[in-house]
């Protein structure tokens, strides 16, 4: 009876994870090595590129590397990894359609990435605007281009001024007043 593939399991999508999928893909044969990728979005987001998503220079689809089609043999499974339990050689993952999983496996990659973290100034939280996501970035945009429309469609210089610029007074007294 052959040997069954090795499971690997890899925990990120990003771009260590990708690599190391990647290149598992191309090191080793089927027959060898089953590979499953858990990550939270079934792409990864090319962060270098946020700014010129958020400035329109770039349609969001450019900052993305769909999984799937970077991947030819691994299977991506989209959710939250929960726990993984060495000693069983298992992981817990919730996938987004609202099944709980538990994987084993024979080696484990954990490429789960970074988290931006978020200094501890009072009043930050209310008026920072995050830049780690596609989304936020969209967001931006949006936000931006939101207030150039409000800018152009008012007849009060005041309220144009205030829609066209960022007023460092009032971004430090909504800090202070944190």
């Amino acid at each position: 009876m052959p040997n069954s593939p090795a499971r690997i399991v890899i925990v990120g999508g990003g771009f260590a994870g990708l690599a190391a999928a990647r290149r598992l893909e191309r090191d080793s044969t089927p027959e060898r090595v089953s590979l499953t990728l858990l990550n939270a979005t079934n792409y990864m987001t090319y962060t270098p590129f946020l700014p010129q998503a958020a400035a329109g220079t770039l349609e969001p689809r450019h900052v993305v590397v769909p999984l799937r089609q970077a991947l030819r043999r691994t299977r991506v499974r989209v959710g939250r990894v929960l726990a993984a339990d060495y000693a069983a050689r298992t992981v817990r993952f919730h996938s987004d359609a609202g099944d709980e999983i538990e994987l084993g496996y024979d080696q484990l990659v954990l490429a789960p990435g970074s988290s931006p973290r978020t200094a501890p100034i009072p009043g930050l939280m209310d008026a920072a605007v995050g830049f780690a996501t596609l989304a936020e970035a969209i967001w931006l945009r949006n936000h931006v281009l939101r207030q150039l429309e409000i800018a152009d469609a008012t007849s009060d210089p005041d309220e144009r001024q205030r829609r066209l610029s960022v007023d460092r007074r009032v971004c430090r007294r909504r800090l202070r007043r944190g």
